[in-house]
């Protein structure tokens, strides 16, 4: 059974075996027994912080197994994670920490040096640091042990309340904090975990950052869901990748196409290490050459499935599933229970096969729209509320029904599969 809140996603996990292990890095194993004590204690350590269901709590993390406790920890006690790219300027990070006004700022370990100098200038905002000392703030360990020997008293929660605030990248003006809801995020969840057909005994390999989606829905909760497990890198090194993959027994990875290619180039690494156990990998982000999906299933014995979604779509609406047909250069076909169609300009017509088209979706996970903004339809400003249906980047469509990707543009063709374009402008539309 679903849980009604993210932060419960491996409730199910946790029933069944409790004492498996679930997270690992360096030489630390998290077991889920483990995972959900501490989840829970970050959740009544905020609410002895003074926060409450819908304040905002932002989260300066690196690639660290504590950044995911603490953002289901947040949801737990229903604030709103807003996880931060740790590779943005210190004057873009100070931006978006005030749009969303936290409560809140957790700063992780290895973000320490960083995170510090952003919150000398957050005189307003409560101060949590993972660090022994606290550096003049309050320590993560002594908000966790504050609520040890405690039991978290859960509440309700409803499919529209809101669980994240990730920011968008602003390539098209200002950053935009986009609200994404409990209920739509564990149904594209389930979705994902059902189209990768994902059991107990998969182990995701996680070199992408952990803030960003490509990690979260492509990795972490929906192999939390299915009750596997995670090896969590603290960064993208070819050969790291390569060592943790024999040592680890990884059967999955996500990533980007030229993290796969510097994977291949290994040429010293390769022969003393064993992949055999990878059963599967996905990328996102940007085009696959066929070349490299051609050498990556000879040299892994693995496919690659491609896939395209944006922080506001889903934010998944396309997908390849694990076996079955696919076609080379496609995302995929819509996600069950997802409405995909590729509009012409006139934004009424569907573009026929070979035709250039807008993505439009209509979905459960879609955003509730965006942090502080109304929307813009034409020249006029509304005001988004609810799942409706959302344009995005130009795809067309080929002949399988699956979207394939033309530069810069989706092109249908005949089966109902799609092509995705590297431009990821999102616009709304009724």
């Amino acid at each position: 059974m679903l849980p009604d809140n993210l932060g419960y996603i491996f409730q199910d996990a946790l029933r069944l075996h409790p004492s498996s292990e679930v997270l690992f890095q360096d030489d630390v194993q998290v077991t889920y027994t483990t995972l959900d004590e501490n989840c829970s204690h970050v959740a009544s350590g905020l609410q002895k912080l003074g926060v409450e269901a819908g304040d905002r709590v932002a989260l300066l993390f690196g690639n660290h197994y504590r950044y995911i406790e603490t953002l289901l920890g947040c949801m737990r006690c229903k604030a709103i994670g807003v996880p931060l790219n740790a590779r943005l300027s210190d004057e873009a990070l100070l931006y978006i920490i005030s749009d969303s006004e936290p409560r809140v700022f957790i700063i992780g370990k290895t973000m320490l040096e960083a995170g510090l100098r952003l919150a000398r200038k957050l005189p307003r905002v409560r101060i949590v640091v993972d660090s022994s000392s606290g550096d003049g703030y309050l320590p993560y360990d002594e908000m966790i042990e504050s609520a040890a020997g405690q039991e978290f008293n859960r509440t309700p929660t409803a499919f529209d309340d809101i669980c994240m605030l990730p920011y968008t990248s602003g390539s098209t003006g200002k950053p935009k904090g986009v609200l994404l809801t409990h209920g739509g995020q564990i149904w594209n969840t389930d979705v994902e975990r059902k189209a990768m057909m994902l059991d107990e005994t998969e182990r995701a390999l996680v070199a992408v950052p952990l803030y960003h989606k490509n990690a979260m829905l492509g990795a972490v909760k929906p192999f939390l869901l299915a009750g596997g497990s995670m090896v969590v890198l603290h960064g993208f090194d070819p050969a790291e990748v390569l060592l943790a993959i024999h040592r680890f027994r990884a059967t999955y990875i996500t990533g980007v196409p030229a993290m796969y290619k510097m994977m291949l180039a290994q040429q010293e690494v390769m022969p003393e290490v064993d992949v055999s156990s990878l059963r599967y990998a996905v990328c996102g982000s940007a085009e696959v050459p066929e070349e490299l999906l051609e050498r990556f299933r000879r040299v892994f014995g693995s496919p690659i499935a491609e896939s395209y979604g944006l922080t506001e779509g889903g934010p998944v609406p396309v997908i390849n599933t694990r076996w079955g047909l696919k076609k080379r250069g496609s995302c995929g076909r819509e996600f069950p229970g997802c409405d995909v169609k590729l509009l012409a300009e006139d934004g009424i017509t569907e573009v026929g096969l070979d035709e250039a088209g807008e993505l439009v979706t209509r979905n459960p996970g879609l955003a509730r729209g965006w942090h502080k903004n109304s929307v813009m339809v034409g020249s006029t400003p509304v005001t988004f509320y609810g799942r409706t249906r959302m344009d995005t980047s130009i795809l067309s469509v080929v002949e399988t029904t699956s979207l394939m990707l033309a530069e810069r543009e989706f092109i249908p063709k005949r089966s109902r599969t799609f092509c995705c374009a590297t431009r990821t402008s999102a616009t709304f539309a009724w």
